[in-house]
């Protein structure tokens, strides 16, 4: 995976190029764990339900409360501090810094302004189908 980095260092030393591109090659990592994160969310829960895996489940379903939270709040998730962290620290200095495919999952993991609001609401109806699937398809081994 190292081919997919192209970081220019205009003003750093030879011994940060080191430092710096692991740096970068954690913070794409954390992007691309953001990217599973998202995934998880949207598809966990026809999955899990399917399977009626009720750890799962109850894993996802609070994991999506927490997501619709962090919207109401206008709070960022964790996985955006901890990559805009990084990212400075291994001297990203604009989009010709990051590799393709990271400034592409970027642009799926963050919405612009327009499309926030509606995302949000999508988010917080999914969180009340997930919530009613508990009722209509209880867990195993729970009676109604």
């Amino acid at each position: 995976m190292l081919f997919l980095y192209k970081v220019r260092f205009p003003y750093r030393t030879k011994g940060c190029k080191v430092i710096c591109t692991a740096t970068a090659m954690i913070a794409d990592l954390v992007i691309a764990i953001h990217f599973l994160w998202i995934i998880f969310i949207i598809a966990g829960f026809p999955l899990f339900l399917c399977l009626n895996a009720g750890r799962w489940r109850v894993i996802h379903a609070l994991s999506l409360a927490a997501m619709v939270v962090m919207q109401l709040t206008g709070a960022a998730c964790p996985l955006t501090y901890l990559e805009a962290y990084l990212k400075r620290r291994a001297g990203y200095g604009g989009i010709l810094d990051e590799s393709f495919i990271m400034r592409h999952l970027e642009d799926v993991i963050y919405v612009n302004e327009n499309t926030f609001h509606m995302v949000a609401i999508l988010t917080f109806l999914y969180l009340l189908a997930v919530a009613l699937s508990f009722r209509l398809r209880p867990l195993k081994g729970r009676k109604r």
